[in-house]
């Protein structure tokens, strides 16, 4: 709604500029107003047919006419259904649905199906919007709403003539989807076999999902040498990163995510849009640890052999001051540091989205460790509080909160990941430092 809206007002914007809004008669302008929203809603539903998503939210009886007409492209239709389709708003989409090409019709019919199979997020307005709006970065954080939401349909989606409990109807009146659990109890009657295979599905994507969340935290607590970060960046310490150790190492900070690659006593950094290099103070200066060190870092040693240093060094000194589009989560520091150490060493290349998880990332090469893999070496933990286990604690915290974001989107970032990763290159034009 929000970008008809803005179409309408740039629009009467524009006519503004051409011409004086009082040469203008009010009922003129209100029969274009009306024009342009029309065109606007036809688009709408023309970029809604093409993607497949334009049955998924029409009432129930509309989307039963509509999806039921796919193999009889050819039928007149009743008067009486006819009249159905136009109360509910719905003859134009049908109309405009019969002369899509078969792969069309199929690809809306089971993109509706998809998402009229599951119980719908409850639907909040004002400021609940706003509240629950973090949701999006963190869809599969725990919520009580949705958990007793999903329960509700699950029982009404075994048995369609199961009867609510006061409580559980009360529940269901507060959040509005009365009229979506009727929708859902009829379509579960008729599209059952759908209904039942896409909830084994996602039962067992929800679990894979949770267990890879699992993985990814055990890990993170496992193969630490816990040092503190001044220690760290102190030459003279045995743990402590050194201009003349030669060493390579995946750099991790947090709370605030963000990855770079150490060689000796330069750091490479893939940074806001443009890629930089520098020595260990300023590196330090850089993450932001400053006088108290309150940031933290995982250090994790790639053991190279001088024909990968030297590929992994050309290909980053390559890309100092370049500019690169930083479009999270599909591409960043952490998957751009990856991608650099993986072509100079296959053997340490992270796989498909966890190649962009922070997380996820540590995760893997903590578990090429645990496998006995010789490319992996010491790995520290350095904590910049005065307490190891408050730090830890953060840290575990931003571990959970990435790998729950890129477990929910898997499939956008491994499509838009892989785009990049096959014809995406840093930009030749070097910016001014």
């Amino acid at each position: 709604m929000w970008r008809r809206n803005l179409i309408l007002a740039a629009s009467l914007f524009g006519a503004s500029l051409s011409a004086p809004l009082h040469a203008i008669e009010f009922k003129d302008c209100t029969q274009w107003l009306k024009s342009l929203r029309q065109k606007s809603q036809s688009f709408g539903e023309y970029r809604q047919l093409l993607f497949g998503s334009a049955l998924r939210k029409i009432p129930a009886q509309s989307f039963e006419i509509i999806a039921g007409s796919r193999d009889h492209p050819n039928i007149e239709i009743p008067t009486a259904t006819s009249n159905i389709l136009e109360q509910e708003k719905s003859l134009r989409l049908y109309n405009r649905f019969q002369r899509l090409p078969s792969i069309l019709k199929s690809l809306n019919f089971v993109r509706a199906i998809k998402y009229r199979s599951q119980a719908q997020d409850p639907k909040r307005s004002g400021w609940k919007k706003l509240y629950s709006a973090w949701r999006f970065f963190l869809p599969m954080a725990p919520s009580y709403v949705r958990w007793k939401t999903n329960r509700i349909y699950a029982q009404v989606q075994k048995n369609p003539a199961f009867l609510l409990s006061d409580s559980d109807q009360a529940f269901i009146k507060k959040w509005n989807l009365a009229s979506d659990l009727e929708r859902y109890r009829k379509e579960a009657q008729v599209y059952s076999r759908s209904f039942n295979a896409l909830s084994i599905a996602r039962k067992m994507t929800h679990a894979l999902k949770w267990t890879a969340v699992g993985a990814a935290l055990i890990l993170s607590l496992s193969y630490n040498n816990y040092i503190s970060a001044q220690s760290s960046f102190n030459e003279n310490s045995p743990a402590g990163m050194s201009r003349y150790d030669e060493k390579v190492e995946l750099i991790f900070t947090s709370p605030m995510p963000h990855a770079s690659v150490r060689m000796g006593g330069l750091v490479y950094n893939y940074g806001v849009f443009h890629v930089d290099r520098y020595n260990l103070d300023e590196f330090q200066k850089m993450v932001g640890f400053g006088k108290d060190f309150s940031g933290s870092h995982t250090r994790i040693e790639l053991k190279l052999t001088d024909f990968e240093k030297a590929r992994l060094r050309e290909a980053l000194e390559a890309d100092v001051a370049k500019v690169y589009p930083l479009m999270v989560p599909f591409v960043d520091c952490v998957s751009e540091s990856n991608k650099a150490v993986g072509k100079a060493c296959p053997a340490l290349k992270v796989p498909p989205v966890a190649n962009r998880s922070q997380a996820l990332s540590i995760a893997y090469l903590k578990s090429l460790k645990l496998l006995g893999s010789d490319k992996v070496g010491t790995i520290y933990f350095a904590a910049g509080e005065d307490s190891t286990a408050l730090a830890k604690s953060k840290d575990l915290f931003v571990n959970a909160m990435d790998t729950m974001l890129f477990a929910e989107y898997a499939v956008p970032t491994f499509i838009g990941g892989e785009l990049w990763d096959r014809f995406g290159q840093t930009n030749e034009v070097k910016y001014q430092k």
